[in-house]
């Protein structure tokens, strides 16, 4: 069994030194305090809740914007509009992904009902269509 932490992209050892702290600015302390939730993390230019925009993490000052605040502000400047440190290119930029599955995460759509949709096996018709044989279940 390996004892060592991995990179999840590159596989490699990960050590201390290539770790990134993150400064992730507040928007909403009271959601915070509850456990968290959709928009409790803010871009630190803008001040806009995070929740499904693209954003970006500014590895030399660890500050967190969103990729529209790069396009118009920091990228023309290559410079943390927060803290005035440079960027030496894009690779001081790293995308941030998002978590969980893309469904589950962000809305909050509820099945109501479901009905089993049973194939033809059960007569004596021949079977057709797509539908499994033995039923489907379809949410409404």
């Amino acid at each position: 069994v390996d004892t060592s932490t991995r990179c999840p992209v590159t596989g490699k050892k990960l050590k201390v030194k290539d770790l990134i702290s993150v400064k992730m600015d507040v928007a909403d302390q009271k959601l915070l305090d509850q456990g968290g939730g959709k928009g409790v993390f803010c871009c630190a230019v803008s001040k806009n809740p995070i929740v499904f925009q693209q954003a970006l993490l500014l590895k030399p000052s660890g500050v967190v914007i969103l990729e529209s605040v790069w396009k118009d502000i920091v990228g023309k400047e290559m410079k943390c509009p927060v803290t005035g440190k440079k960027l030496k290119g894009e690779e001081d930029i790293l995308k941030l992904t998002t978590g969980g599955s893309g469904f589950s995460a962000h809305n909050d759509v509820e099945a109501k009902s479901f009905s089993m949709i049973r194939s033809a096996t059960g007569d004596n018709r021949t079977q057709q269509g797509h539908l499994p044989r033995a039923g489907f279940a379809g949410l409404h």
